[in-house]
């Protein structure tokens, strides 16, 4: 009787030592910054009438939570459904290189030139900055 009491304390400790720590662990995690489950983009070789029309099933997007298309270590583009508005946050130096890395990314995934994307609601955030400067597409005439 001794003996079962000492293998069930033995396990009870080995769960809590080791796999309540794992299970701690796994919660942890960082999760990704998708706040809605990543979409098919685009329509290829489409004419944009409108943003939704580059989004497989954008009727049934929350209007409220944005979509990150794309994200690397330099900028996020992101689609903001309720205001039909594309976001390209700058996040790393200098924005002049990376704001021409991220509006090329944009015209690659939508497969649309320049003069198409000029049409779009676009912003262009420069977040390392010490204040947050807000711009149209570099191509685009203001």
């Amino acid at each position: 009787m001794k003996l079962k009491i000492i293998v069930v304390g033995l396990v009870l400790i080995l769960i809590v030592l080791i796999i309540l720590p794992l299970y701690i662990a796994h919660l942890n995690k960082p999760r990704p910054l998708y706040t809605q489950a990543p979409m098919p983009i685009i329509f290829p070789g489409n004419k944009p009438r409108s943003p939704a029309d580059f989004l497989v099933g954008a009727d049934h997007l929350d209007p409220n939570k944005p979509i990150t298309i794309y994200q690397n270590t330099d900028y996020v583009i992101i689609y903001q459904p309720g205001i039909k508005r594309f976001i390209l946050r700058i996040t790393a130096s200098p924005f002049a290189q990376m704001r021409l890395a991220a509006e090329a990314k944009l015209l690659s995934i939508m497969a649309i030139s320049q003069k198409d994307a000029c049409r779009l609601k676009v912003d262009e955030v420069d977040t390392t900055a010490k204040r947050i400067d807000i711009e149209s597409l570099s191509f685009c005439a203001d």
